[in-house]
């Protein structure tokens, strides 16, 4: 199967905010991975591929949040349930509306992750 990400990823937990568009209330959760076109993370309901989302990002080595529009691109049942037994849905999202330096921000956030990670196992 050919790899069709356009950016790396990174498998790092950093902090989101995630609102559903056009319903009230929004969620922090991690994420499972990153990468400068989108994110992976686990959600507790399933959502409709196509649905748009608000994010809120934050970095670790930042202060300041940063927000994108995002799209649900995929998502599939995960085999671990959570502590009620109920199912969870790992999901891809694409981000849709990311400025150009907050897009750099994430990228060069990224490679720095990746460059860490071979490091520790070349040791």
């Amino acid at each position: 199967m050919k790899e069709r990400r356009k950016y790396r990823r990174v498998n790092t937990g950093i902090k989101l905010i995630f609102k559903l568009m056009g319903i009230k209330g929004e969620v922090t959760l991690p994420t499972l991975d990153l990468g400068g076109g989108g994110i992976r993370l686990f959600l507790n309901k399933k959502v409709k591929i196509g649905t748009m989302v608000e994010l809120g990002l934050m970095l670790p080595s930042e202060e300041q949040i940063f927000f994108s529009l995002g799209e649900v691109v995929w998502q599939i049942v995960d085999v671990v349930k959570n502590k009620r037994g109920e199912d969870g849905y790992v999901t891809g999202i694409k981000f849709l509306k990311l400025s150009i330096s907050h897009r750099m921000r994430l990228i060069r956030f990224v490679h720095t992750k990746a460059r860490e990670e071979k490091m520790r196992h070349a040791k």
